[in-house]
């Protein structure tokens, strides 16, 4: 069975947000927040805080904060990455292989979570997960995806697929609002020909990052706020200019998927002028929060 995650996850980057769930201008949720945001987080609707950044190179992170989180029950979920490589979730291809289509079976008991922009390695081509989804311990289903490898049809290893990271934000953007295979083709040739690879080649084929880096903003995200539990997610900017945010409907969905979507942010840095992100000021967290107050309302 595939859960809607209109409820579960609301707020991922392209996807339509419930303003009900967070409050919104005129209402009296709004400006009645049902806990007081700490000193140092800037409110935003009647449940969100804004945080100041975390920064490694030219990348900002602002921990977004659901102060009412201790009120909220208790979710239990895995992320595809850990369900794929514990032998939980189990992807293949669609009959002799559908580019626009694979299938996917949870061994487990617990809900898998499938986001947006998850990449899956192997079969007849790598592909790209086109929409958010809790897939629950059930029969086969189907889920749909682009192709992020134009130059393949073929497998030398069966039908079976790994976990293959999550793509770039802005890939992320073309994924999911685009709706269209010629769309993420054409974005993937443009990421890689920007890395000194072939337009046809795999976008796994670029995507490499800094560990080092991905262990830093986790440990800075880490100390900065010693509650994990109230955060679902992240504001993002990157040479002093908001790129997007990842914002989860509950905060044990981005405690499980947090490395995912740091790795992905890492993953979508272009080579830039130095002189350029040495001047770029770092906005503070009454911008991320007027960001993020925009893109929800």
């Amino acid at each position: 069975m595939v859960r809607s995650l209109a409820i579960l996850i609301t707020l991922t980057v392209a996807t339509p947000a419930l303003a009900g769930s967070w409050g919104k201008p005129g209402a009296d949720s709004w400006s009645k927040p049902h806990t007081q945001a700490k000193a140092s987080e800037v409110t935003v609707g009647k449940r969100l805080s804004v945080g100041d950044p975390v920064v490694v190179g030219d990348l900002a992170l602002y921990p977004v904060i659901d102060r009412d989180a201790t009120l909220r029950p208790e979710l239990e979920a895995i992320p595809l990455a850990d369900a794929m490589a514990s032998g939980l979730m189990e992807v293949r291809e669609v009959h002799n292989g559908v580019v626009s289509q694979v299938s996917m079976i949870n061994h487990g008991e617990d809900p898998v979570l499938v986001m947006a922009g998850d990449v899956i390695q192997g079969g007849m081509q790598d592909r790209v997960v086109i929409e958010s989804q809790l897939v629950a311990s059930s029969a086969p289903v189907q889920i749909p995806v682009h192709c992020v490898e134009r130059g393949r049809w073929h497998t030398t290893r069966g039908d079976h697929f790994a976990y293959g990271g999550r793509v770039d934000l802005m890939l992320r953007q073309v994924v999911q609002r685009a709706a269209s295979q010629e769309a993420t083709w054409a974005a993937v040739a443009r990421a890689n020909v920007a890395r000194g690879l072939p337009g046809s080649a795999s976008w796994l084929q670029g995507a490499g990052v800094s560990m080092e880096q991905v262990a830093q903003l986790e440990g800075a995200l880490r100390r900065r706020f010693e509650d994990d539990k109230r955060v679902v997610g992240v504001v993002v900017a990157r040479n002093g200019r908001f790129e997007g945010r990842d914002v989860y409907g509950h905060p044990a969905l981005f405690a499980q998927d947090r490395l995912n979507v740091l790795r992905s942010h890492l993953a979508g840095g272009q080579p830039r002028d130095q002189a350029i992100v040495a001047s770029a000021a770092i906005p503070t967290a009454h911008d991320a929060a007027a960001f993020l107050e925009g893109s929800l309302f």
